[in-house]
């Protein structure tokens, strides 16, 4: 081989490199999951599916000790407490070995504005004493204490990361620089009114395995040449090479030129569909198969100590709304920190000395920031003085997600870390300047800290709050939770109106932090309503467990909607977003709306005629991904089509299977209520399959059944298509090859029982079918299992094409053989359940689809990405969820102080994964065309064609849609179709509904005018 370009340089894989290129596993063909050993898989399945194994087993093993920084007289933002408290959460709910908090400070009531873990009565109680046990109770698979003393070196050691929340710059440099001596990584974070600051350290070489969270791209080798610079290809179809140059990559399962598999090397893309490689000269000339893998290399980071950083900061941009704020932030936390230094206390709450003196202390600082002469911003150095001891729950709550999340990346190398520093302002929810001081005087009550920020008409006003609150999952627990601290709707005519249909699972704990494990199979709302509660006994929620949708607007109706002052979306849906959305602009109500994906999230605030809405502003959730049903019966060549092949033949052999013998068991003439003569028959054999032919009595005769469906669903049905289309087939025309890329030629497998899936394939079939038979599964060991499946005969394979045709005399013999309908007889339905690894149903499908995949040389996938790929899991974590709910808690703050304008608002889009926050002004929305009159009434039940004629004589404008709730009743396209049908049929209301909501809209553009139609 000659010499190989440096950026073609070929490389063994590391040990430590990933790829998507995955070989069949040699675990025990247990149908519990493989690779999983000591991780609650039924616990942290979202978590893993956003992370992966190796970081949750590294995240399973870190020991953090959290020391609240306090001193000085601290209270509130200047505490740490509350900041500690969400970081504490979230890292107990992720699953560290150990967290340890340090924090001999009394209980003071001004904690209780952030501390969600301490009541009235812990007042005066030592505060890490009073919170831990609480905070054990959400994971008992953490240690979680308590430590006193100072955190000198000999604590130190028994630790990987060390967290100071707030406390004084001495304390954090004396931390940072123990940690460097001892080779810790150190996190000092903290929250000051409407300011926040993180600063990571983790070591001068810090190494991580994954930089971005993407699963790693893999693509089908269409070809090989043999030169000095090997060009492969890639099918010519609709997939796009997305690799950039210089990525490297290894290939796998490529066939002649097996010199390939395994190499590690870097590629030079030359074109959405061609690559270039190293020399291939001298390997074998390609024959067929292979993919490219795209490699996860190692990457470092390198981390400078604290002491340095104070002089050359290493500032991540946050808001770039706000250009040069990083800076002046900096600059503003340097003085304060000063000022903190000299004075031995922190500035004392809204006083205008104090901020005065700080002001002046920023001269000398000046000599020292040589290059942030222009980033002294005195106004807000001003600001954060008054502010500094002052805290709201919201900003607590997405600044510890945040800190949270770095410490997970420090203790996992999963995700890129922020390097160094990250500060944030939401100066937005201060009042306005001319507030008087005495509206910040406290209280004497658990909101001090908070009414010192906001004032007391504001705390007053949130107070008294109506809102409605979609969803009591993971981001509506953070907002209950968030809301019950700031005490809104805790006043006199406050009510929150809580909404949610479903119950709590397991899976939920993990980042859903008002349940525990006693409340499993309870309905969400109830139980998160009791738990809002119990933090602040004065909020006010009324919880409903019922849909939000046109289904429901006999409750949730015209007088409901009225009554709110803003609507708050945790949703994980566009249908009920995008309902939700309608309901908002119709009624004029803000809308803050948030979801999350992972590391990935978004906050949307909607401002009737102020912002776009939800609906015009293009955030939608990916699309669900969808392939031809060809390619998923016949001709797969990844593994998600394996995967889709195998939940559809869990649906089909089972769901389906054990509805229709319960429906047949009701009712005798069940199957004459089936239309298609095709279908009919294929759910008649099925049950008559179930009943007559294969019933079985004991486990055996299950196991016998699944070894005889593992030869008609793989065997035959591979023999039958090559039949069809055999190796040597070509393609229409004669002129290619027809098992060519994307197509792949598969193999005919023959049963083994020592084989890995072949045995999790029949032993999960067996289980499934005594399950619904009531037959006692029975445990056995190999050689039993061997024996077994030796006894079974398997029938012969007949060509499909001989196969007799589907007749009705047939049909009619099966149904005279099935045995009378019996009402009272009982057959245990399969109802697919994900999240129940003992189930059999992830361990059928798993087995399905690698089966099939290593029929069609496709890399398998293990049991937990089977799970998340068939089970639709949304990847979540509570870091994701705490920002996200955070932020959409302070645009709710921003706007509950009158009128502000658009500038004031924010949208952010995160990916802490890369890092990315993306804090966006929202676009404007259209002008509201009667937005100082009462909205329009028509009296009766118009047609569109009428409602069109009454905008042209009233308005003098042309109808363009119209849309009820989420649905669209008439556009542009169903104009002539539609026109002539009434309001109330095209809607599609129930019976008795007074009154309706429409919004129309007369461009394309333009986010609609709401009008109301009373029936008669």
């Amino acid at each position: 081989m000659s010499s190989v370009p440096r950026d073609m340089e070929i490389d063994r894989p590391a040990a430590s490199a990933t790829t998507s290129s995955t070989t069949a596993t040699t675990a025990s063909p247990s149908t519990t999951a493989p690779n999983m050993t000591g991780i609650d898989t039924s616990l942290y399945s979202r978590q893993i599916a956003a992370l992966d194994a190796t970081a949750q087993r590294r995240i399973m093993a870190a020991r953090v000790l959290l020391v609240v920084g306090g001193g000085a007289g601290a209270r509130g933002g200047g505490s740490g407490v509350g900041i500690a408290a969400e970081i504490a959460k979230d890292l107990v709910l992720m699953g560290v070995n150990t967290l340890s908090m340090l924090d001999d400070e009394p209980v003071v009531v001004q904690d209780l504005i952030s501390q969600f873990y301490l009541t009235e009565a812990d007042v005066g109680k030592q505060r890490s004493a009073a919170c831990v046990p609480k905070i054990a109770q959400m994971n008992l698979n953490v240690i979680v204490n308590c430590v006193s003393g100072e955190p000198n070196e000999a604590l130190i050691t028994n630790y990987d990361i060390v967290v100071l929340t707030n406390g004084t710059l001495q304390k954090a440099l004396a931390l940072d620089a123990i940690c460097v001596a001892k080779q810790k990584k150190f996190v000092w974070c903290g929250i000051n009114g409407c300011f926040g600051y993180h600063f990571n350290n983790f070591g001068a070489d810090f190494n991580i395995y994954d930089t971005n969270g993407e699963q790693p791209k893999s693509y089908m080798v269409a070809g090989v040449t043999q030169e000095e610079r090997g060009v492969v290809s890639i099918p010519d179809d609709d997939t796009r090479m997305e690799l950039d140059d210089g990525t490297m990559i290894t290939f796998s399962g490529v066939e002649g030129m097996t010199e390939l598999n395994g190499l590690a090397m870097r590629m030079k893309k030359t074109g959405p569909h061609l690559i270039q490689i190293c020399d291939t000269r001298s390997f074998h000339p390609y024959v067929g198969g292979g993919y490219i893998n795209e490699v996860k290399e190692l990457a470092a980071m390198s981390f400078a100590p604290l002491e340095q950083e104070l002089l050359k900061p290493t500032l991540f941009p946050c808001d770039e709304s706000k250009p040069g704020r990083d800076k002046k932030l900096f600059v503003a936390y340097r003085v304060l920190w000063g000022f903190i230094t000299q004075c031995g206390r922190f500035p004392n709450v809204r006083d205008e000395a104090d901020a005065n003196q700080i002001v002046t202390i920023a001269e000398q600082f000046k000599p020292q920031l040589p290059n942030f002469a222009e980033s002294f911003d005195v106004d807000l150095i001003k600001t954060m003085s008054l502010v500094f001891l002052s805290e709201t729950s919201a900003l607590t709550t997405m600044w510890g997600g945040i800190s949270a999340h770095e410490i997970i990346k420090a203790a996992s190398g999963k995700y890129t870390p922020i390097k160094q520093w990250l500060f944030f302002d939401i100066t937005e929810i201060l009042p306005p300047a001319e507030t008087p001081a005495s509206d910040f005087a406290p209280r004497g009550c658990r909101y001090d800290a908070q009414i010192s920020l906001i004032g007391r008409t504001m705390q007053d006003m949130i107070g008294s709050i109506n809102v409605f609150l979609v969803g009591a999952g993971a981001i509506g627990c953070e907002i209950l939770k968030i809301w019950a601290m700031m005490g809104l709707s805790c006043g006199p005519e406050g009510l929150i109106h809580l909404t949610d249909m479903d119950t709590i699972e397991k899976s939920n704990l993990s980042r859903q932090l008002l349940f525990r494990n006693t409340d499993v199979d309870k309905p969400k709302s109830l139980v998160a309503s009791g738990a809002a509660k119990a933090m602040n006994s004065d909020i006010k929620i009324k919880h409903y467990t019922i849909r939000v949708g046109q289904e429901t607007e006999n409750v949730f109706d015209t007088n409901f909607y009225s009554s709110l002052h803003a609507i708050c979306a945790a949703l994980d849906n566009v249908h009920a977003r995008a309902y939700l959305d309608g309901r908002c602009v119709a009624f004029k109500k803000l809308f803050v709306e948030g979801g999350t994906q992972g590391p990935k999230g978004s906050t949307t605030v909607v401002v009737p005629y102020m912002t776009e809405s939800y609906a015009t502003s293009g955030i939608r959730d990916p699309p669900e991904k969808e392939f031809p049903l060809c390619t998923i019966h016949n001709f797969p060549n990844a593994i998600d089509h394996t995967i889709a092949w195998g939940r559809n033949l869990f649906e089909g052999t089972f769901v389906l299977m054990s509805q229709d013998v319960n429906s047949y068991l009701r009712d005798s003439n069940f199957f004459k209520s089936i239309a298609q003569d095709h279908e009919r028959f294929e759910r008649l054999t099925s049950v008559h399959d179930s009943l007559v032919v294969n019933r079985p009595r004991t486990y055996t005769d299950c196991l016998h059944w699944g070894r005889r469906l593992f030869e008609e669903k793989f065997t035959n049905n591979i023999k039958n298509l090559l039949t069809k289309f055999p190796p040597d087939a070509m393609a229409e025309g004669g002129k290619a090859k027809f098992w060519s890329p994307p197509k792949k030629c598969p193999i005919t497998p023959l049963f083994d029982p020592s084989h890995t899936y072949h045995k999790m394939f029949v032993t999960a079939a067996a289980n499934l079918r005594a399950f619904c038979f009531g037959i006692p599964v029975v445990e056995m060991n190999d050689s039993m299992f061997s024996t077994i499946m030796s006894e079974v005969n398997v029938p012969a394979w007949v060509e499909k094409a001989t196969v007799e045709e589907e007749t009705p005399e047939i049909e009619k013999s099966m149904m005279a053989a099935l045995p009378a309908a019996v009402p009272t007889l009982k057959f245990n339905e399969v109802i697919f359940e994900k999240d129940d690894d003992s189930n059999s149903h992830i361990a059928f499908i798993t087995a399905s689809s690698n089966i099939r995949a290593e029929c069609y040389k496709i890399p398998v996938a293990d049991f937990h990405r089977t799970k998340v790929i068939a089970g639709k899991i949304i990847p979540a974590m509570i870091t994701t969820t705490a920002i996200v709910s955070g932020m959409q808690c302070l645009q709710l703050l921003v706007a509950s102080y009158g009128e502000k304008p658009i500038t004031a608002y924010r949208n952010l889009f995160l990916n802490i994964a890369v890092p990315l926050f993306a804090f966006q002004e929202p676009l404007p929305g259209p002008k509201e065309l009667w937005a100082d009159a009462d909205v329009p009434v028509i009296n009766g039940d118009p047609t569109p064609a009428e409602l069109a004629v009454w905008l042209k004589e009233n308005h003098k404008l042309t109808l363009s849609s119209v849309v009820y709730g989420a649905k669209l009743l008439v556009a542009p396209f169903s104009y002539a179709k539609n026109k002539n049908t009434k309001i109330s049929q095209l809607s599609g209301v129930a019976p008795g509904t007074k009154d309706v909501e429409l919004l129309i809209s007369v461009d394309e553009n333009d986010d609609g005018l709401v009008i109301r139609v009373v029936f008669p």
